[in-house]
This record gives C-alpha cells, sequence and structure tokens, in this order.
C-alpha cells in the first residue's frame, strides 16, 4: 500500500498511456509476436542489458530493441548495435506490453514504477519480465522478494546466491537460474601486472541521504544534509588526507568515482590532492574496474567484477551498524568471513592495507583466492550464452500459451 500511496501526477499520466497503448500493444503483437525489449535504467547502456543485447544482435537473429535516452553519453553506442526507443514514452508503453520478453538490470526498467507495480503485482498482470540483476544480490534485499515482483526469471550468479535467494526469496522453482552475469563475460579472468599502480575508490549510496535516487541535480537543501552526514565527511576526511598526495607524488594514479546515486554530491567534495573526481557521464565503469589494480569500496557489489579478475579490495565500513539497520540487512554474505579483502572501519587501516598491497605488487592473499574461486558458477565467458538460451526456451513456452 505504501507504493501505492506515493503515486504521483507523472504515475497518473501514465495510466492514460497504458490504456491508450494497450489496445495498440494487441495489434503489435500480431505482427511482432517475439519482441525482445531491453531496458537498464533508461539513461544508461552499459551493464548487463547491454552486453547482452550485444551478443544477442551478433550472434542471433532476433526481434530486439533497447530503452535508452538520446540525452545518453552512451545512446550512439547502443544505437550502433540495433533498434533503440526513448523511455517513459507512449512507444515505451506500446513494446513493454507487446514484448514477450522484457529485460531489464533494474526492478524499474519499465515506462512507469508506480503504475507497473499495480499491473504486475497487485492485478498479476503478465509481462513475461527477465530481471539480469545489476549487481550480485548480497544482502536481504526484500524488495526483491517474489510477493513484491512476480518476475519471470530471476538471474544468479553465484552458488550461494543462488541457494540464498532459493531459501528466502519466494520465487517458484523455475523462476531462479543460476547463468553468469553478461558483462563478467568482458572481464579478462587473469589481472594484468603492465599497468602502472592505481586506486579505484567506488563507495556505495546511502538511501537515507539520498531523497529521489537517478536524479541529475539536487537542491541546496539536500546538498547541506548530505555535507552534514558521516558519510560524507568520512570519505572527504579521506580523499583529502596527505597521505593519498604521497602515492600520488609517486606515481600512482587515484580515481574517485562513487555510486551514480551519489554523483549529483560529486562537486561537494573538496579535492585538495588532485584526485581525478570520476563524472558517470565520462567514465565507464567497466572500463575502470578492468583498468584499475586495487579497489577500495565499502558494500557496493562492483568489488565482486574486480574479484572475479583476481584484483584486490579493500572495504571501508566505518557506519556498518547504521547501513545495515536502514538500508540493507545481511544475507548470506559476511565481509568478514566471506569478503574478498580485508575489513576496515577506521581510515588508519585504510592505508595500512593500502600499503601491504602495494608492497606485494598486488598479489591476492590465498585465503581470499580460495574464497573467489568457490563463489563464482562460472568463469568460462558463456554467460550470456546461457541467458540467452534460458530466455529462448522460456518465450517458446509462453509462444504456446
Amino acid at each position: 500500500m505504501k507504493k501505492i500511496r506515493k503515486i504521483r501526477l507523472k504515475d497518473i499520466l501514465a495510466i492514460f498511456k497504458f490504456l491508450l497503448a494497450y489496445p495498440i500493444s494487441k495489434i503489435y503483437k500480431l505482427f511482432r509476436k517475439d519482441l525482445w525489449l531491453f531496458c537498464e535504467n533508461g539513461l544508461e547502456g552499459r551493464d548487463n542489458a547491454y552486453w547482452l543485447f550485444k551478443y544477442t544482435n551478433e550472434n542471433l537473429e532476433l526481434d530486439t530493441v533497447f530503452v535508452i535516452s538520446e540525452r545518453s553519453p552512451d545512446y550512439e553506442r547502443v544505437n550502433q548495435i540495433g533498434k533503440t526507443i526513448e523511455p517513459f514514452t507512449l512507444k515505451h508503453w506500446i513494446f513493454y506490453l507487446t514484448a514477450i520478453a522484457n529485460i531489464s538490470t533494474h526492478k524499474g526498467g519499465k515506462p512507469n514504477a508506480a503504475v507497473c507495480y499495480i499491473l504486475e503485482v497487485k492485478l498479476k498482470m503478465s509481462n513475461n519480465r527477465i530481471f539480469l540483476q545489476h549487481g550480485i544480490t548480497l544482502s536481504d534485499a526484500k524488495w526483491l522478494y517474489y510477493k513484491n515482483t512476480n518476475m519471470s526469471m530471476f538471474i544468479c550468479a553465484s552458488k550461494a546466491e543462488f541457494k540464498f535467494i532459493e531459501e528466502k526469496f519466494g520465487y517458484p522453482k523455475d523462476n531462479l537460474k543460476l547463468l553468469g552475469f553478461s558483462r563478467f563475460d568482458t572481464l579478462p579472468r587473469q589481472r594484468s601486472n603492465n599497468k602502472d599502480m592505481s586506486i579505484l575508490i567506488m563507495p556505495s549510496w546511502r538511501n537515507w541521504l539520498i531523497k529521489n535516487p537517478d536524479v541529475e541535480s539536487v537542491s541546496e537543501k539536500e546538498t547541506k544534509k548530505f555535507i552534514e552526514s558521516e558519510f560524507y565527511k568520512k570519505w572527504n576526511q579521506f580523499l583529502n588526507d596527505e597521505r593519498l598526495k604521497y602515492y600520488l607524488d609517486q606515481g600512482i594514479e587515484i580515481k574517485f568515482f562513487p555510486h551514480r546515486n551519489i554523483q549529483p554530491f560529486l562537486s561537494a567534495f573538496e579535492n585538495n590532492n588532485g584526485i581525478t573526481m570520476c563524472d558517470w557521464r565520462d567514465y565507464d565503469i567497466q572500463e575502470e574496474l578492468k583498468s584499475n589494480r586495487i579497489l577500495l569500496t565499502d558494500y557496493s557489489s562492483v568489488f565482486l567484477d574486480f574479484s572475479y579478475m583476481n584484483k584486490p579490495v579493500i572495504y571501508y565500513q566505518f557506519d556498518q551498524r547504521e547501513f545495515r539497520e536502514k538500508q540493507y540487512q545481511e544475507g548470506y554474505f559476511n565481509y568478514e568471513k566471506n569478503g574478498f579483502g580485508p575489513v576496515v572501519t577506521h581510515k588508519e587501516n585504510v592505508f595500512s592495507s593500502l600499503n601491504k598491497i602495494i608492497e606485494n605488487n598486488c598479489e591476492l592473499e590465498k585465503i581470499y583466492i580460495d574464497r573467489i574461486d568457490d563463489f563464482f558458477c562460472y568463469r568460462d565467458k558463456n554467460n550470456s550464452k546461457r541467458i540467452t538460451s534460458a530466455i529462448l526456451e522460456f518465450t517458446q513456452k509462453e509462444a504456446v500459451k
């Protein structure tokens, strides 16, 4: 009921788009019976949906369309691969209702989140949603429970993740698939030592600090609240510590690339050391993960991509209790027991961990190598192939209903 109460004017307008699109989609279905509609969040094309879209267009003859704004920095790259449409438009609604497979990395990859929630979850409208995920699920994410999503297929990439979701999230057995992530196919299995030493800093976001995720700008009031937070103060202090300046003077490249939802506050961080501040529009996360040698994060699942390449990670978790209470409850993955690098809560320990990794030329300790090898189900670069086969099997069953 909370979601229904949050319905706004744009959601009311979306209802009219739906009512107009619904009969039109019935006609479209006569001519586009096998349409696969891909989407991330409408503004990006660089995650699992992009890589699967690329794979299907290069290897099969399918009717595929990608939902992405022409304003997106990724638009040209996606448009060169295949057909695209603008998000949140009448056409998006028509294609969404027409598609035999709606394939998305985000739970909200749809014409309108509020209206679609009512249609899909409350009214149980069949819309054949394939959830590729944005990152491997580590926490007890209740909004992803089957009763809150009614998704047709949920793609997993880890054995432990699959087991946890199977036991906890309430999905029918056939709706869960352990197939790997499409974007993992592009990651080199072995790290290269040819690149100069570099540190990539990628903290996650905090839902109690962000009023409206996925916005391009924030108000002065929101910025003031953000600057007063422990999150800002801890990271700002770290970024301006003179020891980072020492690393830079030694030729070590340092980049700060916070979560997409933190990006509107990027300019609020002081930068006395001359660190590279990464705007998501100008830097590709996947390329940064590939090219850098050390990752410093907190809870962001990007560490999984990094560890997939056998590269060292440090978790800086100064707000563990608050994060667990307000944002993500701990799931099967305990960072101290299962993580792929040291977990630290104080700035001093971050630097001691960094120094140790640099001194060891980024060589992973055996305990972390063993944990990584045990965690991932596939590391064979065939994830997109497996996912495509699973979707084809699914759509064939849907076609005869």
